[in-house]
């Protein structure tokens, strides 16, 4: 009979019980650590993809700035004039005539100061709660 005792093989409760509660905390650490990284990755896609749109319409009104005589710059309020195009801010979005070319944007404010042309703008990314200034001056051609 003892010898029936020793040679049997498998596992007794508490063993499964201990191996199923090792293996379930294993598995909420590995979702755990899922769930940070995909939700990490989420802002960061967001965040870049706000500096693009905000480097974008800074290019544009560079390109307009450089390639438009000084004469047909003008600022007024807080509108930039660039030969038939007008930039300005409204609620929330930077405006090319009346097409948006960035949102989230907290604020604008342009000024021509010793021919340059100033622009500060401010986006403003609510999910993370994270705002960004930019201040950039473009020399005014002759």
């Amino acid at each position: 009979m003892s010898w029936m005792l020793r040679n049997q093989k498998g596992m007794t409760l508490v063993e499964l019980l201990t191996a199923i509660t090792l293996l379930s905390l294993i598995i909420v650490l590995v979702g755990s650590i899922h769930l940070y990284a995909q939700k990490q990755f989420v802002n960061q896609s967001e965040q870049v993809e706000q500096q693009s749109d905000v480097r974008n319409a800074l290019s544009s009104m560079s390109r307009a700035i450089r390639t438009t005589p000084s004469d047909k710059i003008s600022v007024q309020g807080n509108v930039l004039h660039i030969d038939m195009d007008q930039y300005y801010y409204s609620s929330n979005l930077l405006m090319k005539n009346d097409t948006v070319i960035a949102d989230d944007i907290a604020s604008f404010r342009v000024t021509i100061v010793d021919d340059q042309v100033v622009i500060d703008m401010t986006s403003d990314q609510a999910s993370l709660q994270e705002q960004t200034t930019i201040q950039t001056k473009f020399s005014l051609r002759k």
